[in-house]
């Protein structure tokens, strides 16, 4: 199949492709090694099945490019789920994986978005490190939709949707902000600490509080 007629920007959008299965998971991967401008790789609403989205989760950690995952409506299950968050440890870019109308369990869900928090987390305290003021103002608008679980699991949103909305209302609110200096808070609290990635949802309230 010719993947580049399916290619959008930075995305590789094969998603309602039904012609799409495990088969042709390793393929998709060859293409995106000689693609290192794609960072989102869509696979929502195929044929994959839980095989093919565990060799996703295989491939994840040679993929360094790739920072957006999509894989709604798979029939995935919990394994799926709990191997993906397994591969998020070596892929420390990857801040956003589409799980929506899949049958994985709350149970591996929270574990996979423990797993996204983290790296988003990182990210946004090596930013605050290289006081990079607008690469830092962007990371933590998006760092701060996860509050709303809107960039883990939810499908794409419209522009006049709450979280979107909410999304500009942020960005307006930093501009206002030395976003710099309350990223560099963030860093002095969290920088030297251990952060079980299996316990983010205290250590992002108290984030939260501090950037009220």
């Amino acid at each position: 199949m010719p993947y580049s007629q399916f290619i959008e920007n930075s995305r590789l959008k094969l998603s309602l492709i039904s012609t799409i299965t495990a088969a042709q998971i390793p393929a998709i991967f060859a293409f995106l090694k000689t693609h290192p401008e794609i960072t989102h790789l869509d696979l929502g609403y195929t044929q994959i099945g839980n095989n093919g989205a565990l060799l996703v989760a295989d491939f994840l950690p040679h993929f360094p490019q790739l920072t957006h995952l999509t894989l709604i409506a798979n029939h995935l299950g919990p394994d799926v789920a709990l191997a993906l968050s397994n591969a998020l440890i070596h892929c420390p870019q990857l801040i956003h994986i589409g799980m929506k109308y899949n049958q994985c369990g709350p149970e591996a869900l929270t574990s996979l978005r423990n797993a996204i928090k983290y790296n988003i987390m990182k990210i946004a305290i090596e930013a605050a490190k290289k006081a990079d003021k607008e690469a830092a103002k962007e990371i933590w608008a998006t760092f701060m939709l996860l509050k709303d679980e809107y960039l883990s699991f939810d499908s794409p949103q419209t522009k006049t949707s709450p979280p979107v909305v909410r999304y500009w209302e942020i960005m307006k609110k930093l501009d206002n902000m030395d976003v710099t200096q309350k990223l560099a808070l963030v860093t002095r609290q969290l920088s030297d600490s251990v952060i079980p990635r299996t316990d983010m949802d205290p250590v992002f309230t108290r984030i939260f509080n501090n950037f009220k």
